[in-house]
């Protein structure tokens, strides 16, 4: 797109007058050679134009070595509508531009001369790592850069980049990937969600989404004006089931990226939130394990104490824990409840049948935290009956209770599940 010219100095094929004051005609096939050459490898070039009517410089003989060799008609191409679209911004232009290890394909210049971007078109093949080391060997040289492709190529986004499309009627370039707002909303109760049964924090309901339309323009026009910039994602795109992003980059303005910071911070609570809940639902069953430990280890002192006090024979029924019992063991002499091990003291001051149930009985207890906990709780008067739980031994043959006395067997592990709430 650029060459020398022996007296005017370089030219821009893009520009009308070359940016020498020159017309396309003194240059495109003169009658005698003008000595033009390449500013890449400083071989002889000569003017052509595409079968698009696209202006550029081709060399006069194969040069392997020159680093612009490979442009194909659409790189050109692209390459002139980001050269337009930066001048149409009020910048400055240039094509082909050599800095410090690095080439630019369109070095853009802000009207102050304090900003420098590189709009790179990349449509040949490429990876992630060879674009990451470009980019930062221009930061090194404070130009930054956006890389422009129109294939969903591997790199997208994790390096400032942007894809872009032909659109269909109005053939101008629109930029269909790269440049994304954040959108969603959070609950109007921060503290209740409308997705959770439970009372749970709002995580917040937002992604990152590409914008419905904007052309490459536009685009360059918000770059330039610093209303939109490369920032690395914290959250999920276009609504995945991710949680949360990898950390690529995206162009967006200050008031998505404000966005995205406070459904940040709503998911660190929620996140939080729940991370107390899993260590509440840990310590619950936690507790539960101990219970059922501690009323197994009192199963064969309480059945002993039943014997010794009614002189009938005596049985435990430790598979039957359910609510009728406060999930406690209920021991039976001679066919009649005489006691219930260790009953839950939230299940006795739940149920008015259950306290009721239990006023007549004695209540067997591992301490006197224990005993205080359900005193609290059950009908005035209760008794209670303390024992030191020793190592569990073996139990007596268990069968089940008379009809009468309760809901039918369970097993431990349904015991443990009905002490979470479920039957």
């Amino acid at each position: 797109m650029t060459a020398t010219h022996p007296d005017a100095g370089a030219l821009d094929a893009t520009l009308p007058d070359l940016g020498a004051d020159l017309a396309w005609e003194v240059v495109h096939k003169p009658p005698s050679p003008i000595g033009l050459v390449c500013r890449g490898c400083e071989h002889t070039v000569h003017a052509k134009v595409s079968p698009r009517g696209l202006r550029f410089f081709a060399h006069n003989s194969e040069q392997s070595d020159c680093p612009l060799n490979g442009e194909s008609p659409d790189h050109r191409l692209l390459k002139s509508e980001l050269a337009a679209a930066l001048r149409a911004a009020g910048w400055t232009a240039d094509l082909e531009v050599p800095g410090n290890g690095w080439r630019a394909d369109v070095l853009g210049t802000s009207p102050d001369g304090q900003r420098r971007i590189a709009w790179e078109a990349q449509l040949a093949y490429s990876s992630i790592e060879d674009l990451q080391e470009r980019t930062r060997r221009m930061a090194v040289d404070q130009v930054e850069v956006c890389w422009v492709s129109d294939k969903d190529a591997l790199w997208l986004r994790h390096v400032p980049s942007v894809r872009v499309a032909r659109h269909e009627v109005s053939g101008s370039l629109t930029v269909t990937d790269g440049a994304s707002t954040f959108s969603g909303s959070l609950c109007p109760d921060p503290s209740r969600c409308h997705e959770f049964p439970v009372k749970a924090p709002c995580p917040g309901h937002g992604a990152w989404t590409p914008p419905n339309t904007l052309t490459l323009e536009s685009f360059v026009a918000a770059v330039c004006a610093d209303r939109v910039r490369p920032v690395r994602m914290r959250l999920s795109w276009q609504h995945t089931a991710a949680p949360a992003s990898d950390g690529r980059t995206v162009w967006t303005a200050k008031a998505h990226l404000e966005t995205e910071q406070r459904h940040v911070e709503a998911r660190e609570r929620h996140e939080v939130w729940a991370d107390r809940e899993e260590e509440g639902a840990r310590a619950h069953e936690r507790a539960i394990e101990a219970l059922i430990d501690r009323q197994q280890k009192l199963i064969p002192l309480t059945v002993s104490f039943a014997k010794r006090s009614t002189g009938q024979p005596a049985r435990a029924y430790d598979e039957d824990r359910d609510p009728d019992w406060a999930m406690g063991v209920p021991v039976f002499a001679g066919g009649d409840a005489f006691a219930v091990i260790c009953p839950v003291a939230s299940r006795v001051s739940a149920d008015k049948a259950v306290r009721d149930r239990l006023a007549g009985l004695l209540v067997v207890i591992a301490s006197r935290s224990e005993q205080d906990r359900l005193a609290k709780v059950c009908a005035p008067g209760q008794r209670f009956k303390l024992f030191e739980p020793r190592e569990r031994g073996a139990l007596p043959s268990l069968s089940k209770p008379p009809a009468h006395y309760g809901t039918g067997s369970i097993s431990v592990g349904q015991a443990v599940s009905r002490m979470f709430g479920g039957y």
